[in-house]
């Protein structure tokens, strides 16, 4: 599959399952993480993935998330995810995994106030079956964020607490 769409369950966008890879962008917790996200956000998208969710913080590096709303499209088994970050060709990404599960989820978000933009992080270089590590993940996003397309889709979450 050329194009593999890694769909946010904190995104809400688009009406398909999320699909994890068995490898993180990042050494968990290598690298800071924006505690301004700390705080409960509502979905400009009430069809989607997810209405309301709450991150809370964890240890330094990394925050926990509770789905507080479950939208239509919800497909996770839990409502509760661990949240680490990472940084690649100048953009900020979220590593999410559900609790119980050993699958990670990979978006890139600008964060601007009391708003969150969400983009789809798309694999359009080699796809899921050229990702065998940590590092190859790396490449294929970095490769597939110059060509176009990538990153269209989007979903905003604004505070509301």
């Amino acid at each position: 599959m050329k194009k593999l769409l890694f769909l946010l369950p904190l995104a809400f966008l688009l009406q398909a399952c999320p699909i994890g890879l068995d490898y993180a962008m990042s050494e968990l917790g290598s690298e800071p993480i924006n505690q301004k996200l700390i705080g409960t956000w509502v979905s400009d998208n009430p069809g989607g993935e997810i209405t309301k969710i709450e991150f809370i913080k964890d240890r330094p590096n990394s925050l926990k998330a509770n789905v507080i709303e479950r939208g239509e499209m919800y497909s996770l088994e839990t409502d509760k995810l661990e949240v680490w970050q990472t940084v690649l060709n100048d953009k900020t990404f979220l590593i999410i995994k559900p609790e119980g599960e050993a699958k990670f989820y990979h978006y890139q978000y600008e964060m601007k106030g009391d708003e969150i933009v969400f983009h789809d992080v798309s694999l359009l270089d080699g796809g899921v079956d050229a990702v065998n590590s940590s590092q190859s993940l790396r490449g294929q996003i970095s490769r597939s964020m110059s060509m176009e397309k990538w990153g269209d889709e989007k979903s905003k979450l604004t505070r509301v607490k």
